[in-house]
């Protein structure tokens, strides 16, 4: 069955589709005749006007009932079913329960377009998973929250994220609160990542202006050799090669202190029997935020565009495991 446009129903109706749109948005000046055929037409034809074509003008939609997508920029849904996605789902979802609204979880298409939904505007509003920056004519007619972004795609929308400087600076003052002379930086590897490198950047930065020595080194090229000559390790992120490296430590018990920034698994890191300060990223913190920004800009569509910076938890640990 062909759909019915709406053009069918100005023409049915003997009106321009400019006053069918009137009609539908609460706008325009018409009288209660016209308003009466138009909506006997529509009725009649079954028509389905797109949702973005039902918002009132002169009004606010209310939260309760609002469709939110996140979008994760990856074809492969397995990307949805990673413990940082989960967390940020569970933080999404527990603020926009609160208010009624439903949670669609969405990814790219196979050919790496837009999900349907938000090509139809079937979606009210978006929180975007950072790694793809979307046209912005693909997004104008929604309002948009990226989180884990850093980068010029928050010059114009609302964004979440780390503070990563702060992770850079707080690990640097413990590593100056540990008397620590030299410090090693670990690079993860070529694809350094940007939140990696401001962290990095931070806390060289702190320790450049307390005099304390400092070198950076890939971490395929950490030997043991190389641990022996450094007080302290610097890890900026990235979980897995963090654990790596912690292994790695074990046989020199306390004798070296490590800083992490790390978003899984806070557990793994407080059973090491070595000196280990964690700087902890909670992905389900970020999702609340994102949520509650979200919810916040549709009340305030004109309002100039926010950036919120979410801290890391600290860990301070010191631990003498005999096991």
């Amino acid at each position: 069955m062909k759909k019915v446009t709406i053009q069918n129903v100005a023409d049915t109706a003997g009106v321009s589709p400019s006053t069918v749109s009137g009609i539908l948005n609460n706008s325009g000046k018409q009288n209660s005749k016209t308003i009466a055929r138009v909506t006997q037409v529509i009725e009649e034809l079954g028509y389905q006007p797109r949702r973005n074509k039902l918002r009132h003008k002169n009004t606010k939609r209310k939260a309760a009932n609002l469709q939110i997508g996140l979008l994760f920029p990856d074809t492969n849904k397995a990307a949805i079913h990673t413990p940082l996605s989960t967390a940020l789902i569970n933080g999404i979802q527990t603020v926009l329960s609160e208010e009624d609204c439903q949670l669609r979880i969405l990814t790219l298409n196979h050919d790496g377009s837009l999900p349907d939904l938000i090509k139809n505007s079937d979606i009210d509003a978006l929180i975007i998973r950072s790694g793809h920056a979307l046209k912005e004519s693909e997004i104008r007619h929604i309002p948009c929250v990226y989180v884990f972004q850093n980068s010029n795609y928050l010059q114009c929308h609302d964004g979440v994220l780390v503070d990563n400087t702060l992770c850079g600076e707080s690990g640097a003052s413990y590593a100056i609160d540990c008397k620590v002379k030299n410090a090693t930086i670990i690079e993860p590897d070529s694809s350094y990542h940007l939140s990696l490198q401001i962290r990095s950047l931070a806390f060289e930065c702190t320790l450049k202006e307390k005099g304390i020595n400092y070198k950076r080194i890939v971490i395929d090229q950490l030997t043991d050799a190389a641990i022996s000559q450094t007080d302290c390790l610097f890890i900026p992120g990235h979980d897995q090669q963090a654990r790596k490296i912690i292994k790695q430590l074990k046989k020199h018990g306390d004798e070296k202190v490590l800083i992490t920034v790390m978003t899984e698994d806070i557990n793994f890191q407080l059973k090491t029997n070595i000196h280990h300060y964690s700087l902890h990223i909670d992905p389900e913190r970020i999702g609340a935020a994102a949520a509650k920004q979200l919810l916040w800009r549709r009340e305030n569509p004109r309002a100039d565009f926010q950036r919120t910076l979410i801290p890391p938890i600290e860990l301070n640990r010191k631990f003498d495991d005999k096991k």
